[in-house]
């Protein structure tokens, strides 16, 4: 089944602006540093602004970090602002964690 044509389409960063944008980016996916490995970092841009007919480009970022993190957080509209603050509220603390208890295996 053929993809539909968005009228929103995006065009493809040209490759020495990509490599231009990777070599800044040390490499890899702005959000958490992987390296590309069998296909390029998608271009990452603003929705909002693109369908007001601007372009607004931001970082390289890896497949995960675009559809999972970025775009949840558009597609829900999250306030980035207070998701940082969220997890430096409650960031991963050994100290503050219960044990969790095991099931018995009898």
């Amino acid at each position: 089944m053929a993809r539909r044509k968005s009228k929103y389409r995006v065009p493809q960063l040209p490759t020495p602006e990509y490599e231009e944008q990777l070599s800044a980016q040390s490499g890899g996916c702005w959000l958490c540093g992987r390296k590309p490995t069998t296909r390029r970092l998608a271009g990452d841009h603003s929705h909002r602004m693109h369908k007001m007919g601007l372009l607004l480009r931001r970082g390289l970022l890896c497949f995960p970090c675009n559809k999972y993190v970025v775009g949840a957080i558009e597609r829900f509209r999250v306030n980035p602002e207070r998701l940082a603050l969220y997890f430096r509220t409650f960031p991963d603390d050994p100290r503050k964690a219960s044990p969790i208890n095991p099931v018995n295996p009898e």
